[in-house]
């Protein structure tokens, strides 16, 4: 007994002092600037101090495991996948914290499901009973695995996703038409290979939605759509995802 009691001592002291240093790494050195030196570290901390505690009281070794090392290797796939540049199109868009935090919950998700699948399979060898617990326990951890690859395949594209990923341009309007559209003239040093567009104004972001009246001829705007257009003349874009007008000068619209 005494033994045993040592080396659940030494798993909590291995595992505290493990997920410790990774907080460190994260949120106190150079790895910092891969998340903009943003409380993403502490967030997720929070959730994998709970998670630990609950490892510990509910003897949960593989869970242990998973939230200790999860920490520190679910960061590691958010740098990976941590989109930088333009994506065009339905492209997804992946955002360091959410896949950091989307990660650990998987990590955790798998340790609580092969804690109680062992639990459930180890009571079954002895001829005993199954308690209800390890049930919900196992439908706890299925849950919270498919859920969270769930919720992040589905997560809504977001205004700071459209304004750091998304192609825009730059424009003065034409005219304004009633079908709910403007013609807008290209800015010269814009990289499109048609000098005037079409541009709905049923934008796809509805938080910062728009109409005609909006809008006036002259108006320098700026434009984010999906980096698509038709090939009729004058060109038109597919989706738009926001339009606003830029409060700067005419002559110089991309200052």
């Amino acid at each position: 007994m005494k033994k045993i009691f040592n080396i659940k001592v030494f798993q909590i002291i291995g595992s505290i002092t493990f997920f410790s240093i990774s907080f460190i790494l994260c949120h106190f050195t150079h790895l910092a600037t891969f998340h903009g030196k943003s409380d993403a570290p502490i967030i997720v901390a929070i959730l994998g101090v709970i998670t630990l505690l609950v490892s510990y009281i509910f003897n949960l070794k593989t869970l242990t495991l998973t939230a200790t090392l999860g920490y520190i290797i679910s960061f590691f796939i958010g740098v990976l996948l941590d989109t930088e540049g333009i994506v065009t199109g339905d492209g997804m868009i992946h955002d360091l914290w959410i896949v950091w935090i989307t990660s650990y919950w998987v990590f955790n998700g798998i340790g609580i499901v092969c804690d109680f699948v062992k639990k459930i399979k180890q009571r079954k060898l002895q001829n005993t009973s199954n308690n209800i617990l390890q049930y919900i326990g196992l439908f706890v951890g299925v849950f919270i695995l498919g859920g969270s690859i769930f919720t992040y395949l589905t997560k809504p594209l977001t205004m700071n996703d459209v304004m750091q990923h998304k192609p825009r341009l730059f424009g003065t309007v034409l005219e304004i038409y009633d079908n709910n559209s403007m013609l807008v003239q290209v800015n010269s040093n814009e990289n499109i290979s048609s000098d005037k567009i079409i541009v709905p104004l049923d934008v796809i972001m509805t938080d910062v939605s728009v109409s005609k009246d909006d809008f006036n001829i002259g108006d320098i705007v700026k434009v984010y759509y999906d980096g698509t257009m038709d090939d009729k003349q004058p060109a038109q874009v597919n989706d738009v995802y926001a339009i606003f007008e830029e409060r700067i000068s005419k002559e110089n619209p991309n200052e």
